[in-house]
């Protein structure tokens, strides 16, 4: 696919993304369920407590391609009850519906004028449809509309197919990185992509 002048430069993507999956988020809109375009179609909705084990068998999966193990309790209290995390710290986490489970998830945390993208995962079968990409413009069209002026994530050093994903889609890889002192013996980069205001906005 070709890429637009912000995905190959990084910096700060303009008022207007090239891609608006289900029209621009709103703050009204947070959990509300979107649809994805992308091949084969298909929708993201806000999780309910009825997914979380499909949630963590997803994430499991995707932990287990580079050998590690989720221990919830221990490394990741926040999925015990997801729903409730993202909702106290002013965002949402979408699912969307595969086989019976869950096969992609996307979250996002807002805080004054910074976003946090968190749980961006693909189940291996549904991958190489654009289903990642779609998932994270939404998150940068929420934070845009929320006024958000900075979205960061932080991505295990060791998921680069994720790393070449947000470069592609204009965010900036920051200097250094944070061990999280947990079970996988894991460490974060952290990126970052500025938003530009929308029209009107202060």
């Amino acid at each position: 696919m070709p890429q637009s002048s912000h995905e190959r430069e990084g910096g700060t993507l303009p008022p207007q993304t090239p891609y608006q999956p289900g029209g621009v988020a709103d703050s009204g809109r947070v959990g509300l369920p979107f649809e994805l375009s992308v091949r084969g179609g298909g929708l993201a909705r806000p999780i309910t407590p009825a997914d979380v084990p499909g949630l963590l068998a997803l994430i499991s999966t995707c932990y287990a391609e580079y050998g590690l193990t989720l221990r919830v309790e221990q490394d990741e209290p926040h999925l015990v009850d997801p729903g409730a995390y993202f909702s106290s710290h002013g965002g949402c986490l979408w699912v969307v519906d595969h086989d019976g489970g869950i096969g992609a998830s996307v979250g996002v945390l807002v805080g004054g004028r910074e976003a946090e993208l968190k749980t961006l995962y693909v189940h291996p079968q549904l991958r190489h449809r654009g289903l990642g990409t779609a998932l994270t413009w939404h998150v940068i069209d929420h934070a845009r509309a929320a006024r958000c002026r900075r979205l960061v994530l932080w991505s295990d050093t060791r998921f680069v197919a994720a790393h070449r994903l947000y470069a592609r889609l204009g965010f900036t890889q920051l200097p250094g990185d944070r061990p999280l002192f947990d079970s996988n013996d894991s460490r974060e980069y952290p990126f970052e992509v500025q938003l530009a205001p929308q029209p009107g906005a202060r």
